[in-house]
């Protein structure tokens, strides 16, 4: 019997099966064929090329993975590596170097394989300035990121609406609600 997750829009057997069946098109599709296909994007990476962006999207999808974000901001920060390289040549041969490698090391299929494999080999070269280039540039340009706010929930800076204390301090819908005796007094 079919039970919808708490807080989910599964709320019936029909929208269930819809899901299942766009689940099952999005993985028949590769993933860096579909996140940069089409004219726009393969341009969007004058520098490094098609091919460098896709190994780099992949790559920062496993070292920042967040599960409710579309691949926009993760373009958005292949863009940034791609500015990066076009204004440093040590930078473009970092990210190429980088990309040539892992393509190398994971092979010919790289495209078909699980994300899985792609997190093991990060965990191998997280101590290289190639991973330390893409986690430096992933994290500022995700957070900055107001897709990425929406995605996870943030309202964004709220100084110059009051401050959180009177207005959303305590407004996490995903966490449970603290017990009253570890709370302490509104000022």
């Amino acid at each position: 019997m079919f039970h919808p997750v708490r807080g989910s829009r599964l709320t019936s057997r029909r929208h269930f099966l819809f899901r299942v069946r766009d689940l099952a098109l999005a993985a028949a599709v590769p993933t860096s064929a579909w996140a940069l296909s089409g004219g726009r994007q393969a341009r969007a990476f004058p520098v490094l090329g098609r091919t460098n962006a896709e190994m780099l999207l992949r790559m920062c999808r496993q070292i920042v993975p967040l599960r409710r974000v579309t691949l926009a901001p993760y373009r958005a920060v292949v863009r940034a590596l791609d500015a990066q390289a076009a204004a440093d040549g040590a930078t473009l041969a970092l990210l190429t170097e980088g990309a040539a490698t892992a393509q190398k090391q994971l092979g010919r299929r790289w495209h078909s394989l699980p994300d899985r494999a792609i997190a093991r080999y990060l965990e191998t070269i997280a101590a290289t300035p190639f991973f330390r280039l893409m986690m430096g540039t992933a994290l500022p340009t995700l957070v900055n990121d107001r897709r990425v706010w929406k995605a996870v929930g943030y309202p964004g800076e709220s100084y110059t609406r009051g401050g959180y204390l009177r207005r959303g301090f305590n407004d996490l819908d995903w966490l449970p609600e603290p017990p009253a005796s570890v709370m302490g007094p509104m000022p």
